[in-house]
């Protein structure tokens, strides 16, 4: 049993995004005049729950009942001769490794060990009731190779995939137009390998596929944030936890068996500069909001509450690596009493339908067609007295992947720093980096957005 901390992503409160005039620039945004028509301000109401109902701590397998209606663009295929049939998991003979035709890409090429494919379910959860008040089902591909590079794809209702992609050292961030993830559109890149600026769905795809490499490994190291509760880098309590958790070794891989985001009251802090994986906040309301989120955790019972869940439900074996095939996630509210103590206000659950064996060798990082823009977090800088915001740049038909390319150098030495006792507002030069946040988060959490926050009187609930 190993120990690691985290922060609880209980609440999240992206808010007081205001109204964007955005010039024509296309290119940079694919997708940006679709969302702007509907969404020229974009505010996210929060809906004031109260936990009155006492969950249970064992996870309910719902999936195989859950999956319905899957639109043509979510559906994953795979290709090649059925090899075997393991526990209702399809799996094929992929073509192979041979390298592709053309020029070795940039990051060089991904040759995955396996690609898993399959649907995800997620369920919106009433905290008074207990009852399920919104599901939505979604395809998604995984795919891991012997360097602990990995790719990570979510179709989306809109016709939209997000997906991430990591060479090790950082995580690059992107929506496709397709479940293909080799092109993309709108672009970031976070150092380190935790997927901070992802939906619930892909930080549960994170935990049972990626996390059980690296638990342990005395090269990793540092505090785990709360990825199963969703978009970390606007969720102040998601660096307020240990993550609890239980690996299982076997010949080639390590799984995440069990996983708990336990609150430590000792990492809340009234000082945000205290969160790494936190995004400085929009504006003043919004700094008022996640110190109160933060003000409520202090207020929960018990200490040591589990504020999120994970559980591995089934892996199957195939070239002697075990292979997650059925596993689960919960988010919990946070507890004011004792009655409201594992409380679930949201449930991610994925489960395998087929897995590639030899899938194609691909490009590692995503191409890049054209002009594209790119949000990068390697520049941020936080401090008890000022900060630097991602560094957004453009480029064409290629990233910058070195930190120290006198381009990159050049636009981060023109920032200014913002000192905090000035000003808890964005200057307008950084407008164009809240733009991106904006659009990612659009795209990619669509089709329902809901923030819960408990309200003063806890015999009062509100559902959206």
């Amino acid at each position: 049993m190993g120990s690691v901390c985290k922060t609880p992503g209980d609440e999240k409160n992206i808010t007081d995004l205001y109204t964007m005039n955005i010039k024509d620039n296309a290119k940079k945004f694919l997708g940006i005049a679709m969302v702007l028509s509907v969404l020229s301000i974009w505010g996210v109401a929060q809906t004031n729950q109260t936990a009155t109902q006492k969950a249970g701590t064992g996870i309910d397998e719902t999936q195989s009942k859950s999956v319905t209606s899957l639109t043509n663009s979510q559906l994953l295929s795979s290709a090649g001769t059925i090899i075997a049939t393991n526990n209702g998991v399809t799996i094929t003979q992929g073509p192979g490794t041979s390298i592709p035709e053309g020029p070795e890409p940039q990051g060089g090429w991904f040759t995955p060990l396996y690609r898993a494919e399959g649907t995800m379910l997620q369920e919106m959860v009433s905290v008074s009731s207990g009852n399920v008040i919104k599901t939505w089902t979604n395809g998604f591909a995984v795919s891991l190779d012997n360097n602990r590079h990995f790719k990570i794809t979510l179709a989306q209702d809109n016709g939209f995939s997000e997906c991430i992609a990591s060479d090790g050292t950082n995580i690059y961030t992107f929506l496709a137009e397709s479940v293909n993830e080799d092109h993309g559109t709108v672009f970031s890149i976070i150092e380190g390998l935790y997927p901070v600026s992802n939906s619930q769905a892909i930080g549960l795809l994170w935990m049972a596929y990626v996390s059980g490499e690296f638990l342990e490994d005395p090269h990793f190291g540092g505090r785990v944030p709360n990825v199963i509760s969703g978009m970390t880098a606007m969720d102040p309590t998601a660096s307020c936890v240990d993550l609890k958790y239980t690996l299982e070794s076997y010949a080639h891989n390590t799984l995440l068996t069990k996983g708990e985001f336990v609150l430590n009251k000792s990492l809340v802090s009234e000082n945000l500069y205290d969160y790494p994986f936190l995004m400085e906040p929009i504006s003043e309301s919004t700094r008022e909001q996640w110190l109160g989120m933060l003000k409520e955790l202090k207020q929960a019972v018990p200490e040591d509450c589990v504020l999120s869940a994970y559980a591995l439900k089934n892996s199957v074996v195939a070239r002697e690596y075990h292979i997650p095939v059925a596993f689960q996630s919960e988010a919990y509210s946070t507890p004011l009493s004792q009655e409201e103590i594992l409380n679930c206000r949201f449930r991610v659950s994925g489960m395998v339908t087929n897995i590639i064996l030899d899938a194609p060798r691909r490009s590692l990082l995503p191409l890049i067609d054209g002009v594209a823009n790119i949000r990068d977090d390697r520049f941020r800088v936080k401090d008890k007295f000022f900060y630097r915001d991602a560094l957004d740049y453009l480029v064409t038909n290629s990233w910058e992947l070195d930190t120290n390319s006198a381009r990159l150098q050049e636009l981060a030495n023109k920032r200014s720093p913002v000192f905090r006792e000035s000003s808890h507002l964005r200057s307008a030069s950084n407008s164009i980096y809240y733009v991106s946040i904006v659009l990612i988060l659009i795209l990619i959490l669509s089709p329902l957005f809901y923030f819960m926050r408990r309200g003063a009187n806890k015999n009062k609930s509100y559902e959206k």
